[in-house]
């Protein structure tokens, strides 16, 4: 896969997205810039997966190519990271959840840690759970394009695709099983965050930058109406995950 500026373009607008959302008052639809994340991830790993099937013989040094140097590219500056957090925790004894949710971000599955009424969280690492959703898509997916023929793959996303809002909403039914405590808006707002957090909810991004990572998408890429596409389908999958959580449908409802 040739460089491409229009993808650095779009990494620029998601992390400003994502930059905004946390001052609700410029933006409040930040969300997209993480969804968009994950289809640029679903279109460049597709990508790379495909290209390099054809260079191994065996899965095993597939695999351990593309998590080496999945590794070498997140890994220092993320376990940077967890180091400065445990110094500071052992010094100041802060941030204070770092004692127990330490293990969730060695193993990269904090974004489990949050769908837990228990979580303390700590705005120093926080963020990293989309980093955790990220990881867990690196480890499964070559397997599925090693098995798989180029034409079953594209099948496979089409149906992660629709099973995406599907199992967000069934995600989200789990959510109203668990007891939360708190005022109502602060059983919304964890409920909203379980799904939203769950790996599986996230698929049908992954899935959008994969099905445009087709040749015949990939080749015409340099046209607007393609990048558009990219950013349109992002925000229908952050929609379907809102729609999941209920926001939007409270929020319609109290316009009437």
């Amino acid at each position: 896969m040739t460089y491409n500026k229009n993808l650095d373009s779009l990494r620029a607008l998601a992390a400003l997205a994502v930059i905004a959302f946390h001052w609700r008052t410029l933006v409040s639809c930040g969300w997209v810039g993480v969804q968009l994340f994950y289809v640029l991830s679903g279109f460049l790993i597709t990508g790379i997966l495909l290209r390099e099937k054809g260079k191994h013989d065996t899965l095993k040094s597939y695999y351990k190519e593309f998590i080496v140097r999945r590794s070498l590219r997140l890994l220092p500056l993320y376990l940077a990271l967890v180091g400065i957090c445990l110094v500071m925790y052992h010094i100041t004894g802060k941030p204070g959840g770092f004692l127990h949710e330490q293990y969730y971000l060695y193993t990269y599955t904090l974004n489990f840690a949050r769908m837990s009424p228990s979580y303390v969280g700590s705005w120093m690492y926080n963020h990293t759970w989309s980093l955790s959703v990220e990881w867990q898509f690196y480890l499964g997916y070559p397997f599925v394009i090693w098995y798989a023929s180029k034409a079953t793959v594209k099948n496979i996303l089409i149906t992660m695709l629709f099973l995406g809002p599907m199992l967000q909403f069934g995600t989200l039914l789990w959510a109203q099983a668990i007891e939360w405590g708190g005022s109502q808006d602060h059983v919304q707002f964890m409920q909203g965050c379980f799904v939203y957090n769950a790996s599986w909810s996230q698929i049908d991004a992954f899935a959008i930058g994969g099905i445009l990572c087709w040749d015949e998408v990939n080749s015409a890429f340099t046209r607007p109406k393609v990048v558009c596409a990219m950013l349109g389908t992002t925000l229908l999958a952050g929609l379907s995950v809102l729609v999941a959580q209920g926001r939007l449908l409270s929020g319609l409802g109290s316009l009437g």
